[in-house]
């Protein structure tokens, strides 16, 4: 997320006003006479400077902050696996991750009255507060400062914001979360602590309930006459607390996630927050009462209004033409300032052909927001229909830049590669899609096709492997397949890895044969290819290797018997005869004179 221009100046200035306090700190380490509580609040500056560096996206400066005050604490930490159980019907230990964390300064007598209310698991769930160690004399460590709190609380935000949220980071986080949670010293330090457990659980199964309901305790606790505004207020600017309104919109946008639109509505009408409260009920089914209250707050034309009329053109309208008139008024409403009817109106364009008119709409809206993936990839889309490869290049670049885990982004740039001629940028595209999205057969169809075209023929049989551990062997069609054997055998004699590309490519035949044994183009291409391989060149064994060949032959012969109207199909029974001809002649040429099948005996004298 990129800050607007006004902001990013305010950030400048941020980062000159941290390097002066930077110089002055330096100049009091070094001096021997500045006292240890002196160096701890120039520690506790560097953590509030933190926050102010991630609110305007400078993290890189965030994380030196953050650096600078643990070398001030004298603070060492690491993750590490102790032998321990999770769940509270787990027979055997198994390694959980704990941390390990040493720390110099002084801890405060813990507060006993008014801390905040820490919300326990339910009753009947199954999993433990923390994990239990086998040995907890492992770690003995010493309970966390006042000053260890404040630091690990900004570290913990300082992941959450920068690293993917995913299970990975959930895990990481809450040894850090536990171990602040184990002394209250301040009574806003402990609600950030328990306000940054209940965003580490947004996203758990079996902790969802308890997030949502220590949020809603953190919430009520502004109403609270205990403890004293005093006591309240200490360490506000170092522990980054939010605001009553901004934990109520936490709130309430997880409640949209979990699908419960009705009690976001009312959080958000409380906050007048129109727009998102006119999509919950959209999202709710309460399709009369948020048009009703569209149409009020378009009436009142807020700063809202054209983003509600988007909703409405979204939510409510009867057909394409209203939609598309919804949207113009939109962004005439909002006086040029709202990208978002825009990028829908785009869209719009878009998805009714309107390509030249689509790509003008998307243009101007990504000059005010450049970081929308999806509209970025919309554009492309419409300039690949106009043949404008170039700019589907800097489009899908966009994609890719904003979103590295796009797989349509990716292939989509090795389609325009591709358009481009530059076949070597485009398998490197289709390589990073498949990074992404490895069970997509079509990105591995483009990805053969594309790596026969610049003859790399070990990308080709890893790909077609692993269409067949996929179980799509039926996604690649035989053509493919034959150009792969051309491509092998235009290989000079005089490479090392002939052998080993022959050996491979009969070996996949073989298995993709027996896999589908009424494939007869398969079977007439897997026999052609090893009277090639093999056959012609065979000196010692020269029998065995026949032998071999007329087994293929008979089972191509047998997939066309399959069929149960062969016999009546001129086509097949043709083809019948042809296989067996040829069958015949390699009797002769092997010195074979009668081989006996199963449920095929063919003496080489009766056949024509």
């Amino acid at each position: 997320r990129r800050p607007p221009r006004s902001t990013r100046k305010e950030s400048s200035a941020a980062s000159d006003v941290y390097k002066r306090q930077v110089s002055t700190q330096s100049t009091w380490v070094e001096d021997a006479s500045v006292s240890e509580n002196a160096l701890l609040v120039f520690g506790i500056v560097n953590v509030e400077f933190a926050y102010c560096a991630l609110t305007f996206y400078k993290y890189t400066l965030a994380e030196y902050c953050l650096e600078t005050a643990r070398e001030i604490g004298g603070i060492t930490h690491s993750l590490t696996g102790k032998m321990g159980k999770k769940t509270k019907y787990q027979q055997q230990a198994l390694p959980q991750l704990v941390l390990n964390i040493d720390t110099k300064t002084e801890v405060l007598e813990e507060i006993k009255e008014g801390n905040p209310q820490n919300v326990p698991l339910e009753e009947d769930s199954i999993l433990y507060e923390k994990p239990v160690l086998e040995n907890d004399e492992l770690l003995k460590q010493s309970k966390l400062s006042l000053y260890d709190q404040i630091y690990i609380n900004g570290f913990c935000r300082y992941l959450m914001l920068t690293r993917p949220k995913d299970k990975i980071l959930t895990e990481t986080l809450t040894p850090y979360i536990s171990k602040t949670l184990e002394q209250s010293n301040s009574w806003l330090v402990y609600s950030t602590s328990l306000l940054n457990r209940s965003r580490n659980e947004t996203d758990s199964t079996k902790r969802k309930e308890r997030s949502l309901l220590q949020m809603q305790a953190l919430i009520d606790q502004y109403s609270d006459k205990s403890p004293p505004a005093l006591d309240r207020l200490g360490s506000s600017f170092c522990a980054g607390y939010p605001l009553r309104w901004g934990l109520r919109l936490e709130m309430a946008r997880d409640y949209m996630s979990i699908g419960c639109f009705s009690s976001a509505y009312e959080m958000l009408q409380d906050m007048e927050l129109y727009e998102e409260a006119v999509k919950c009920l959209f999202l709710a089914g309460r399709i009369t009462e948020a048009v009703e209250r569209a149409q009020k707050v378009v009436e009142g034309k807020g700063r809202e209004a054209p983003g509600v009329m988007c909703l409405l053109a979204d939510f409510s309208a009867k057909d394409n033409k209203e939609r598309e008139d919804l949207y113009k008024r939109a962004w005439e409403l909002s006086e040029g300032k709202c990208p978002r009817a825009l990028r829908s109106l785009g869209r719009l364009y878009y998805d009714t052909r309107r390509y030249d008119e689509a790509v003008d709409c998307l243009d101007r809206a990504l000059k005010i927001n450049t970081l929308y993936a999806s509209s970025w990839f919309t554009l492309g889309c419409a300039h690949l229909q106009l043949k404008n490869w170039e700019k589907a290049l800097l489009a899908f670049g966009w994609v890719v830049q904003v979103d590295e885990n796009s797989s349509d982004g990716w292939s989509n740039l090795g389609v325009t590669y591709t358009q481009m001629n530059q076949l070597k940028q485009a398998v490197a595209c289709y390589e990073q899609a498949l990074k992404i999205m490895r069970n997509s057969w079509k990105i591995w169809q483009n990805y053969i096709v594309l790596s026969l075209e610049i003859s790399d023929i070990s990308r080709v049989l890893g790909a077609i492997r692993q269409l067949i551990a996929m179980d799509m062997q039926e996604r690649v069609p035989v053509h493919v397949l034959a150009k792969l054997v051309d491509c092998v055998l235009s290989l000079p004699s005089s490479n090392a890895a002939l052998r080993s590309y022959e050996e491979q490519v009969l070996k996949l035949l073989h298995e993709m044969a027996h896999n589908d044994s009424r494939n007869t183009p398969l079977w007439r291409l897997y026999a052609e290819t090893y009277e090639i391989m093999r056959v012609r060149d065979a000196k010692e064994n020269k029998k065995a290797t026949y032998e071999k060949l007329a087994d293929i032959l008979v089972k191509q012969v047998r997939s066309i018997m399959l069929d149960p109207n062969w016999e009546h199909s001129e086509d097949l029974t043709k083809q019948v005869l042809e296989t067996l001809n040829t069958l015949a002649n390699k009797y002769k040429e092997g010195g074979l004179e009668t081989v006996s099948y199963t449920h095929l005996t063919l003496p080489t004298s009766d056949l024509v």
